[in-house]
């Protein structure tokens, strides 16, 4: 038992070394003792070090002593440290990427009592990777106000203009921090006339990202007068002087694609500066609108870490190229008042909850509750609220059972998995995380399965998941906050069900356990008759479910088709005239292309269904698209015009009828179309669709419509809406591209090329697209000329090198492209392997010319052409022909 008079603290990690931990680690040892905590260091750090180096150096060294027993011990290190330990023991982890390495997540939940983070990503990353949710606790960073602060002295890098305007970056030039995300975009919404500058403070060059930097590139870049300017430094600041470089400069930009909390926002926040930063990240605690711009981003996959490998993919946050391009831009344009008017909110909002003394305070409070803790042996508390009961049905599951339970298991009070004759590890899978497995036959009926689990299910609340599907943590605290406040009268929620191809479909998954309570149907089972037969209310739930897992594969599919077929028939037989039963059997010709069948029993759904069923909208919009399939466009017409009269204003027949209006022509009534499905209002109804056309899809087909009618201005402006709405979708930003080309856009056509670099990198696109814009801006010889530096500075992606040994071939400058295409076999390229073999064949070498083409087959197995080329050259071979 601890000392209740004296408790001792030891804080274990780095302290008299140049990095962002042991700066953390200093901060933190002396503001704690400063509030008279009792705290001693353990310094991971060599015993030369000069203390005098660092701030508060003396008075931290004064704090060294190593202890064999204390209350608490605090880790903060990288990697953690799973050493035995006396005490409690708190982890303070550093994590930037999307999952926790296995290793950690298996010692996290055995070991500390307490782990600390320094964001609420960084949690919701610990959470979700299977760390127990009360254990996580969110510390945040500090900063030093009498170090950082506005209207101080400037330290600038050389003689800077006092009239230009300059971005900063701080940190290492790494590709999670986002730098070369940065330098291009920089390079390319610029042009060096205008009066700005981008400076680098680089670190960590001379040890932790001494192999992982790209320094050189920016140097070269900052003497090259082609490009806007630049300034580089990797010199070691201390506090004063990073102070005074923050102060120097106007914005601070961090496209960070991998942070855990990046201190150097807050610290040129609390020197005056607005920041540009990444939405979705840790810096989304305390940059808000009014002191910054976030840049859009999206969760992207990324390789496995080694040594730091995964229970599931690894990732991270993608900023948006474009979007961080028009952040600068707005930066730049409107430093006159609004930047700096974020500015001075920036100062405000860090002095005001973040600097080390504040935050400080929030680290002794959690050491005093752990303390109290350990005086009292104390437990903990019992969950607060409605108990959750997770239902589900399995059968053979083990492809993805794991992922799922993994994702629901800590937000749920007991889970009950029905298992219904699995052969593979699906049982043995379960028993890792399920409350309780019950084992029953196989009853032909979902329905029947599903009302086996309830039957089980002792919790207040009842939530069903498919074992394909995973539960994201945002979507699990939703449904915690909805069970805890939830009306009396509200008897379930609607939580809907989203697909990877962006199609998402609403699903009562969310049921009070309530006698009574069953669903129906052999096949697509339904809850929603039991409630309403029940009495109240369904309400919705920002949320929604994960269709991860769904299996594509031709087996799956066509195993799929079998069973439904066989279920769909079993219902009907049960039911012939159940409207449900009809529209399930025509979505499902449908979906299998028998269209003609699919529009008689959708003919038949409608006909059967009363006004105001959930079905009714679908029904109606499938329909459409299957006697479009089969030619009957009048046809098609008429069932979409009637579904809008029947069901009202809905987004995926008021597409449909624009898609179809625009296949024949009528391109100013398709255009009505598309904008009445962007002012559609579907809150409140059930819905079944692809999202996209609420967005994406929509703005793209109405540039099209609007670029055929020739209004350029307006198809730029929904083309553009359409990437930065869907940077994944790539036909837009190619066709705004190739309007711009048509029209001498230059600006439109940079636009189109920045994106897709963002997307796919200097890849065979990219560079056709920039041959493109070169070829219609530039003269011929400055063309060859960009092209040749792309192919020289992307030396490891094949795109440019073999787009631009196309144009020297066709150039007929053959000596020079031979070089190349010889590098790009090297990567790969079946076509560079075509050239030369091409190139030996005109020279009358047939012996090199065949080796050329079975390396080009080899590459690219199947292409007709060099299988001709290969056969022509044997023949020719074995006559002995000296000519093909």
């Amino acid at each position: 038992m601890h000392d209740k008079e004296n408790p001792t603290i030891q804080l274990e990690g780095a302290f008299f070394v140049w990095h962002s931990l042991a700066h953390v680690n200093r901060e933190l040892a002396f503001h704690l003792s400063q509030l008279n905590t009792q705290i001693c260091i353990a310094s991971s750090d060599s015993e030369n070090a000069n203390v005098t180096d660092f701030p508060h150096g003396d008075a931290i060294l004064k704090l060294q002593e190593v202890k064999t027993s204390s209350d608490i011990v605090v880790r903060h290190q990288f990697p953690p440290n799973f050493a035995p330990h006396s005490g409690a023991l708190v982890v303070m982890q550093p994590w930037e990427f999307l999952e926790v390495p296995k290793l950690w997540v298996d010692f996290f939940q055995r070991e500390p009592d307490q782990i600390w983070v320094n964001s609420n990503f960084t949690r919701n990353v610990f959470v979700g990777s299977g760390v127990p949710a009360d254990k996580v606790t969110v510390l945040p960073l500090g900063f030093d106000p009498s170090f950082f602060y506005p209207n101080g002295s400037l330290i600038t890098l050389d003689n800077w203009p006092e009239d230009e305007f300059r971005f900063l970056y701080v940190g290492g030039t790494i590709d999670r921090k986002g730098a070369d995300l940065l330098i291009n975009a920089y390079c390319t919404e610029f042009n060096p006339t205008e009066n700005i500058r981008l400076v680098v403070k680089d670190t960590g060059t001379a040890h932790v990202y001494k192999f992982s930097n790209i320094k050189e590139r920016i140097i070269e870049l900052a003497a090259d007068a082609s490009v806007p300017q630049i300034s580089y430094s990797d010199q070691d600041l201390d506090a004063a002087e990073l102070a005074g470089l923050y102060r120097a400069c106007h914005c601070l930009v961090q496209p960070y694609r991998a942070e855990g909390f990046c201190l150097p926002v807050i610290e040129a926040m609390a020197c005056g500066l607005p920041v540009i930063v990444t939405s979705g990240g840790p810096t989304d605690d305390f940059v808000l609108q009014s002191c910054g711009w976030k840049i859009a981003s999206q969760r992207v996959e990324i390789p496995q870490l080694l040594g730091l490998e995964t229970n599931s993919r690894q990732g991270w946050l993608e900023p948006n190229f474009d979007d961080l391009r028009k952040c600068m831009r707005e930066a730049f344009e409107e430093r006159s008042f609004l930047t700096k008017e974020k500015g001075t909110q920036a100062a405000t909002i860090a002095k005001t909850n973040w600097t080390w003394a504040n935050v400080a305070t929030q680290y002794e409070n959690e050491l005093k509750r752990l303390l109290l803790k350990l005086e009292k042996n104390a437990t903990p508390l019992p969950k607060v609220g409605p108990k959750i009961s997770l239902c589900m049905i399995v059968r053979n599951e083990e492809r993805v059972l794991e992922d799922c339970l993994k994702s629901a298991k800590p937000h749920f009070d007991e889970i009950i998995v029905v298992d219904t004759g699995s052969t593979d590890r699906t049982i043995e899978i379960a028993q890792k995380y399920a409350t309780r497995i019950v084992e029953i036959p196989w009853p032909d009926s979902f329905a029947d399965a599903r009302n086996e689990s309830l039957k089980h299910a002792i919790g207040d609340w009842i939530f069903w998941l498919d074992a394909d599907d995973t539960l994201p943590l945002h979507s699990a605290e939703m449904i915690l906050q909805a069970t805890a406040s939830a009306p009396e009268d509200v008897a379930a929620f609607v939580v809907p069900v989203r697909f990877l191809d962006g199609v998402q479909v609403d699903h009562v998954k969310l049921i009070r356990n309530r006698p009574g309570i069953e669903f129906e149907g052999r096949i697509h089972e339904q809850i929603l008759p039991s409630i309403r037969k029940l009495g109240g209310e369904l309400a919705r739930i920002n949320a929604h479910v994960l269709h991860s897992g769904y299996d594509n594969s031709e087996a799956g599919q066509a195993k799929k088709r079998d069973r439904d077929f066989h279920l769909l028939k079993l219902d009907l037989d049960d039911a012939p005239n159940h409207p449900f039963r009809h529209f399930n059997m025509g979505m499902t010709y449908h979906y299998t292309g028998d269209h003609q069948s699919a529009a008689q029993w959708l003919s038949s759904a409608i006909e059967l269904a009363q006004p105001g069923e959930s079905h009714l909208r679908k029904a109606y919009a499938l329909k459409a698209i299957s006697l479009r399939q089969m030619n009957q466009v009048d046809e098609c017409l008429a069932c979409l015009r009637e579904g809008i009269k029947n069901v009202g204003d809905d987004p995926e027949l008021r597409f449909q009828l624009a898609l179809t209006l625009s296949n024949l022509s009528q391109l100013e009534e398709a255009k009505k179309e598309y904008l009445a499905v962007l002012n559609c209002d579907i809150s409140g109804i059930f819905t079944s669709m692809d999202t996209a056309i609420m967005g994406y899809k929509t703005f793209h087909n109405l540039a099209g419509v609007c670029a055929t009618l020739g209004n350029y201005d307006e198809a730029v402006n929904w083309w553009k809406k359409a990437v930065e709405t869907a940077p994944e979708h790539l036909p837009s930003a190619f066709e705004l591209f190739s309007a711009a080309i048509q029209k001498g856009n230059a600006q439109s056509a940079v636009f189109a090329l920045g994106f897709v670099f963002n997307r796919e990198g200097p890849s065979e696109n990219w560079s056709k697209m920039r041959e493109t814009h070169a070829d219609r801006f530039l003269d011929s010889d400055t063309a060859t000329e960009l092209l040749r530096i792309d192919a020289q500075k992307f030396p490891s992606d094949f795109g440019p090198g073999i787009v631009f040994a196309r144009r020297l071939l066709k150039s007929g400058r053959v000596d020079e492209a031979v070089p190349l295409l010889r590098q790009l076999n090297g990567l790969d390229c079946a076509e560079a392997a075509f050239l030369l073999g091409v190139g030996a064949t005109r020279s009358g070498d047939f012996q090199n010319a065949l080796k050329w083409m079975e390396r080009a087959n080899e590459l690219n197995p199947g292409h007709m052409e060099t299988l001709e080329q290969i056969q022509n050259l044997k023949d020719s071979l074995l006559d002995g022909n000296t000519e093909l």
